[in-house]
C-alpha cells in the first residue's frame, strides 16, 4: 500500500481595533478569565500576588470587525485519491 500525504493549509485574518487596557485592576481581571477558561481545574495563585509584575504586561482588548480565510496551496485532503499524485504518472494506491 502506497500512503499518500494529507495536508491542510488555512489561513485566518481578523480586522479589529485594538484597546490598550492602562488599569491593573482590568489586567487582573483579563488573567483571570483566562486562567479560569484555559485551566479551570488547576490550583493556580491568583493573579494579584505577583500584582506589581503587572506593569511588565500589556494587554489589549480586540474588538474584530472583519474575519477572512482561505486554503492556501494544494491541498489533498483524507479519502482523495483517485488522482495520481503531483509528479507521478502512476495512479494514486486506495486505501487497502
Amino acid at each position: 500500500m502506497r500512503r499518500i500525504p494529507t495536508v491542510y493549509c488555512s489561513s485566518v485574518q481578523l480586522c479589529c481595533t485594538a484597546e490598550v487596557i492602562d488599569s491593573p485592576q482590568v489586567e487582573l481581571d483579563m488573567l483571570r478569565n483566562r486562567i479560569r477558561r484555559i485551566e479551570p481545574d488547576s490550583e493556580l495563585a491568583d493573579p494579584s500576588v505577583r500584582s506589581h509584575r503587572l506593569r511588565e504586561i500589556r494587554a489589549l482588548r480586540l474588538t474584530t470587525s472583519e474575519v477572512t480565510s482561505e486554503v492556501a496551496g494544494e491541498c489533498k485532503f483524507g479519502g482523495n485519491v483517485d488522482e495520481a499524485p503531483h509528479g507521478s504518472s502512476q495512479p494514486a494506491a486506495g486505501p487497502e
